[in-house]
Order: structure tokens, then sequence, then C-alpha cells
């Protein structure tokens, strides 16, 4: 029962101190200062292995660090939506959830994001895998999305 508290403490502390450590992905040098502003959000923290982490945020935040937190590298998401969850069902495979039914998946450990069609205008909150296959994405209004293929596709109904 520690280990998840200390989880959420770290995941806290991680994102209260992240505006000072961020930078840019560029030219693949390690980019250069972009410190975060103001307005932008940080919504989940998801870690993927003992020092390795990514941060979901708005607009269109995806934050990625390899050394707990010391730094922290800004990653494309290729919207300006907010992206409010992510999962890691698998080393380099993860999904990004958000705004508009927005899913997005990278099958490279992060270094690119494409967008998967659900179907649905309605915000997605949350999303978990119960295997490398099956994950399931929450949000508004009961919407529910499934997938039974590892995120390649996904089917949305609305629970009642």
């Amino acid at each position: 029962m520690l280990r998840p508290l200390f989880l959420l403490c770290t995941s806290a502390l991680l994102l209260g101190t992240l505006a000072a450590s961020v930078v840019a992905a560029g030219d693949g040098t390690g980019g250069t200062a972009a410190p975060l502003l103001t307005r932008e959000k940080l919504y989940d923290i998801v870690f993927v292995g003992e020092r390795e982490a990514w941060v979901a945020g708005y607009p269109g935040i995806l934050l990625h660090t390899v050394d707990g937190g010391s730094s922290f590298i800004r990653v494309s998401a290729g919207t300006d939506d907010a992206v409010y969850a992510l999962a890691f069902p698998e080393p380099g495979r993860g999904f990004a959830v958000g705004r508009g039914g927005l899913i997005l998946a990278t099958l490279d450990g992060g270094r690119t994001w494409s967008r998967r069609e659900t179907g649905t205008g309605e915000h997605l909150f949350s999303i978990a895998f119960a295997d490398q296959r099956r994950g399931v994405a929450v949000g508004s209004f009961g919407t529910v999305a499934r997938t039974a293929d590892g995120g390649a596709t996904w089917t949305v109904t609305t629970l009642e």
C-alpha cells in the first residue's frame, strides 16, 4: 500500500516542479529552454519505468522524462486539444486521450504520435488497458471507447 502512495506523492512533486525543467523537442540535440506558460495545465502523469514518465496536459502537452523528473522534453502531440490521460500497455506503445474524442497512439516509444478515429466528439478523461490488446477509455456523458486489437480500432458506446 505504501508504493501507490509513494508514486502519488512523487507524481505530485514532479508535476509541481515541471515549469522550471521543460525543454522543447526540436533538432534532436536536447532542445532549448521552454518553460511552461501559466495558462498551460497538466492533467496526468504515468510512469513507464523506474525513471521514465510521461505527462499530459493542455494545450496538446506531452512531456517526457527519462531521468526521474530532473528534466523533461516536450514532444509534439500534433494537436492543441487538451490531453487528459495516458496509458502504456507495453514498453514503447502508448495511448493518450483527450478533448473531443481524441485518442493518440505511439508505437515508437513516444517519438511520434498519431490520431486514432473514435467516431465521438465527447471528451475522454481516462484510459486503461487490461492487457496488451484490451483497453477502455471513458469520458463525458457515459462515453466508453473500447479496443480489442491493441488500439488499432475503437468502438464507442454510451452507458445508460
